[in-house]
C-alpha cells in the first residue's frame, strides 16, 4: 500500500519521475493522441506487484491481492494512466467478472484512434518496446477477455455492451447488435436502473446498437436507437450528430441540418453532456470504492 500510495500520489500532484528503481522502465505522457514527454518510470506499482506475488500460501486466493489489481486497474483507466496491470490480474482471477471487465476494456483503449495515433508518433529510447498493437489485435484480445467477463456474469451488461462495441469495430455488426440489444433490452425493462450507472449504460448501448443497426442496413432501427439516447442525454450532441448522418444516408438535408444545429447548442459542448467523450475512462468510474474496499481488507485483523 505504501508504494500504490506513493505513486498515486506523484500523479495526482504531476510530481516529474526521477531515478527508476525499476531499470527499463519508462512512463510515456501523453495527451490528445500525442507524445508529450518520456519518463523513467518509478516502479512503484512493480515494487508493489512483486511483493504481492509473494502472498502465501498463493496470491490467486488472496482478496486483498484481487481488490488491489482491481483498484489499481480502474484508477488507471479512469484517469489514463495505464499501467499494464490489467493481465496480470486477469491471469490471477480468471473467473473474476470485474477484473476481466477492465482487462478488456484496457485492451479496447489500446485499440482506439486516440492510443493507436498516439503509437505512430510515440518515441521511446532505443531498445524499449511500447507493446502496444495494431488496433485489430488488440480488439481480438478485448474480445477474449470481455466473452470471459460475460460467461462468469451473464447478467454483467456492461462487459456485455463492451463486447459488442468490440464486434462493432472488428465489423461483425450482426454478432454485435444481438449482444448489444440484450443488454439494451434488460436495461430498458429496468427503467436504465438494473445496475450502478444503468442510464449511462443503456446511453452506450443505444448508440452502438445505432451504428451496427446503421451498418447492416437497419435505417429504422438505427433511427430509433439514436432517439432513445437523444432522450436519455437532451444536451448531449453525439446522438444528435449520428441522427444528422443518417438522415444524409436518405438524402433528407432538412432533418440532417435540424439534427446538426441542436448537436451545435453552447450548453452541449461541454464535456460532462455528453458520456460519450468519456467512453474509454469510465469503466474505471468506481475506482474510489474499490479502493476503499482495498484499505479495509487490507488492514482487516487476521
Amino acid at each position: 500500500m505504501l508504494h500504490t500510495d506513493a505513486l498515486l500520489r506523484a500523479d495526482e500532484e504531476q510530481t516529474p519521475r526521477q531515478r527508476s528503481e525499476v531499470p527499463g522502465r519508462f512512463a510515456i505522457r501523453y495527451d490528445d493522441g500525442r507524445q508529450r514527454a518520456t519518463e523513467e518510470g518509478a516502479g512503484q506499482l512493480e515494487l508493489a506487484q512483486a511483493l504481492l506475488d509473494n502472498v502465501t500460501p498463493a496470491p490467486e486466493r488472496d482478496e486483498t491481492v484481487r481488490l488491489w489489481y482491481t483498484a489499481v486497474a480502474a484508477y488507471g483507466q479512469y484517469f489514463q494512466r495505464h499501467t499494464r496491470q490489467e493481465d496480470r490480474g486477469a491471469q490471477l482471477f480468471p473467473q473474476d467478472a470485474d477484473l476481466l471487465l477492465l482487462a478488456g476494456t484496457f485492451h479496447e483503449a489500446l485499440a482506439s484512434p486516440r492510443m493507436q495515433s498516439l503509437v505512430r508518433w510515440i518515441r521511446v529510447p532505443a531498445g524499449v518496446a511500447h507493446g502496444v498493437a495494431d488496433a485489430r489485435s488488440e480488439l481480438r484480445e478485448a474480445e477474449k477477455l470481455l466473452r470471459r467477463a460475460v460467461a462468469s456474469r451473464p447478467s454483467f451488461d456492461e462487459a456485455r455492451i463492451r463486447l459488442g462495441h468490440v464486434l462493432y469495430r472488428l465489423g461483425r455488426n450482426e454478432q454485435a447488435a444481438r449482444e448489444l440489444e440484450q443488454a439494451r433490452s434488460r436495461l430498458a425493462s429496468a427503467g436504465g436502473k438494473g445496475e450502478a450507472d444503468g442510464g449511462l449504460l443503456l446511453y452506450y448501448a443505444e448508440m452502438f446498437l445505432g451504428a451496427a443497426s446503421e451498418a447492416l442496413g437497419r435505417y429504422d432501427a438505427a433511427k430509433a436507437s439514436y432517439g432513445r439516447a437523444a432522450a436519455l442525454y437532451p444536451q448531449a450532441p453525439s446522438p444528435r450528430l449520428a441522427q444528422s448522418q443518417l438522415a444524409l444516408r436518405s438524402q433528407d438535408r432538412t432533418r440532417a441540418l435540424a439534427a446538426m444545429k441542436v448537436a451545435l447548442r453552447p450548453a452541449g459542448l461541454e464535456d460532462a453532456a455528453d458520456p460519450w467523450w468519456r467512453y474509454h475512462e469510465i469503466q474505471g468510474r468506481a475506482y474510489d470504492a474499490w479502493f476503499e474496499k482495498l484499505y479495509r481488507s487490507a488492514t482487516a485483523e487476521p
